[in-house]
């Protein structure tokens, strides 16, 4: 009896041991791990702490100068960059409730100043993209949807050439108040390719006319529109 005990306890051991479903199946085509999901270190939800716990040799910013400047309705920009989103942050001075006031992002996709326009708003040219949205309408602050419009002005000209034909739109989400505001674009929706980094300066204009504007410089005699290069933004790629 001892014996047939003894045969027993071996036997389930070896079952116990073997191939026993799907847990221990070596991986084969259908079987592979699932990759793991992109989470953006970013939430567009009107609240900022996401912001200060980036990196911030990661993230651009630029502030007000004192002095006089052309334009003066922006106090604050930063810029971040993802594998699949630019993502702004502004602050500006409270606007006018009568008024309405967009953001425009002036993007410089492939960073070459020979395949865009748009001078003599930043001390560089080549943008490539306007995107333009309403952050304030009706007395209050509304939800950015920023649309895409490709440059289709001479390179390196001025003026305001943007293909209204060639609209994307459902490119840009963003919220918050004067005190902060933050948008989301997603990279991907722009038919251009981007590669490690591009350039890219913020504009905010009150009733279709400019009002704000960063990066830029005071004015003096020698520059009287206080011109400064746009943002250059290193995208932070995940490794």
């Amino acid at each position: 009896m001892k014996k047939f005990f003894a045969i027993a306890a071996m036997a389930a051991m070896l079952i116990a041991c073997g191939d026993n479903g799907d847990d221990n199946k070596k991986p084969g085509p259908g079987n592979e791990p699932e990759e793991p999901q992109f989470v953006s270190a970013i939430t567009i939800d009107g609240q900022f702490g996401d912001w200060a716990a980036l990196d911030a040799s990661k993230v651009v910013e630029a502030t007000l100068p004192e002095g006089e400047t052309k334009y003066g309705d922006l106090k604050k920009v930063k810029i971040y960059a993802d594998d699949l989103y630019i993502y702004v942050y502004y602050e500006s001075n409270e606007p006018d409730p009568a008024s309405v006031y967009h953001i425009d992002l002036c993007i410089n996709i492939d960073n070459d100043e020979m395949t865009g326009g748009y001078a003599n708003v930043w001390s560089n040219a080549g943008v490539d993209y306007l995107i333009e949205g309403a952050v304030f309408n009706e007395g209050a602050f509304v939800e950015y949807g920023g649309e895409a419009f490709p440059w289709i002005g001479e390179i390196g000209a001025e003026g305001w050439s943007w293909d209204t034909a060639a609209v994307i739109a459902g490119a840009c989400k963003g919220m918050g108040t004067a005190a902060g505001y933050e948008i989301q674009v997603t990279r991907d929706m722009l038919p251009l390719d981007f590669g490690a980094s591009f350039t890219m300066g913020v504009g905010l204009s009150k009733d279709w006319g400019r009002s704000g504007l960063l990066p830029c410089n005071v004015i003096s005699e020698e520059d009287p529109n206080g011109l400064a290069p746009q943002f250059n933004v290193t995208i932070n790629y995940a490794e």
